[in-house]
């Protein structure tokens, strides 16, 4: 049984990464910058973790088509899971995703991560993409200006 001072686990989900509290709280583990799987069939795409937005904590995982020498499109990916699971780049089904992606679309892939609910209610979800979004406009236009 639950102690009535401190709130004890009711429901463990997702391999005990989300926990449901007998007084109603919901806790998710939060990892940042996870480590990559690795596939010898496409250790050669180049990727990156990076922080766009220092003050909100958001990150992105970088893949980059290999041999590409000229500009090309970039993608802009986000996970669904219902935004409150988090399915990291690391995953090894989303990281092979990516890679592949890069190389057979010649692309760059940008997979974003935004925040999640509980912590964060669900319209703070919305407004990630568009700070991820602004981001990658900002990098084209530092671009442009040192090509002047």
């Amino acid at each position: 049984m639950c102690d009535k001072e401190e709130p004890c686990v009711v429901e463990s989900l997702a391999d005990g990464r989300i926990k449901l509290y007998s007084d109603g709280s919901i806790v998710r583990e939060e990892q940042q910058f996870p480590p990559p799987p690795t596939d010898a069939n496409y250790n050669f795409v180049p990727y990156k973790d990076i922080v766009f937005d220092h003050n909100l904590g958001l990150w992105a995982r970088l893949y980059l088509p290999p041999d590409s020498k000229t500009r090309v499109p970039v993608l802009l990916y986000y996970h669904g899971d219902g935004f409150c699971y988090q399915v990291t780049p690391a995953t090894d089904i989303t990281h092979h995703m990516c890679q592949k992606w890069a190389v057979t679309l010649g692309v760059i892939i940008v997979y974003a991560e935004y925040r999640l609910a509980p912590k964060h209610r669900l319209l703070t979800t919305y407004h990630d993409p568009i700070t991820a979004l602004q981001w990658i406009d900002s990098m084209k236009r530092e671009r442009e200006e040192v090509a002047r």
